[in-house]
């Protein structure tokens, strides 16, 4: 089990800054992601630096990325809710739609925000594509990783996003020119080979 001690000696090293209040409810998250993976296979993360970094720090990164904002964020393939849920738990005060297409990794979503007292998180259990554009979804935010980022995928979220919003996307290739973003940074993720983190506006018109 990952303390909340190694969650601060980690930020500590990597210059992230973690309070003991957001370290423990990074710990609590973590706790309940591992007792669920023993039933069913929600990450293959195991060894406890890896776990620090990918599943919890990534999110606190991104939450510094966005200046203390307090955002309506639209995570898209939520998987097992990281950065999603890490980053909401650093961003004091914003909402959050986690959208997860597989039942049951949507259920464990569900589970996290009960047991984790997240009551400015929802859950939709359906494809991203599958939503409807109407104020109830729209995102200030979009974050994603492990999706695959092309043109479609930069269109669909760019008619559920606000006129202002950016695309945070997570270790992979950075957005598509394409579906009105442009990219405007990138930061280098922490641990080994994590990639890094792209940052992309809508385009202005």
């Amino acid at each position: 089990m990952v303390r909340r001690s190694a969650i601060e000696r980690r930020a500590e090293a990597i210059g992230v800054s973690v309070t003991p209040e957001l370290a423990g409810r990074l710990e609590a998250y973590l706790s309940l992601l591992f007792r669920w993976n023993a039933r069913m296979n929600l990450t293959a993360v195991r060894d406890e630096k890896t776990a620090v970094d990918r599943l919890l720090l990534e999110g606190v990164v991104a939450a510094e990325l966005l200046e203390g904002s307090a955002p309506r964020v639209m995570d898209v393939g939520s998987g097992a809710g990281s950065p999603a849920i890490p980053m909401h738990l650093a961003l004091a005060g914003s909402r959050l739609m986690l959208v997860e297409a597989r039942q049951r990794k949507a259920a464990f979503l569900r589970e996290a925000a009960r047991v984790l007292g997240l009551e400015r998180v929802t859950v939709a259990a359906c494809r991203v594509e599958e939503l409807p554009a109407q104020e109830t979804v729209r995102a200030d935010v979009v974050s994603s990783r492990g999706v695959r980022v092309d043109a479609l995928l930069a269109s669909t979220v760019g008619r559920l996003a606000e006129p202002e919003a950016c695309w945070l996307v997570f270790g992979g290739e950075a957005p598509p020119g394409g579906g009105g973003w442009e990219v405007e940074r990138s930061v280098e993720l922490p641990g080994d080979d994590a990639g890094r983190l792209w940052l992309a506006s809508k385009k202005r018109i």
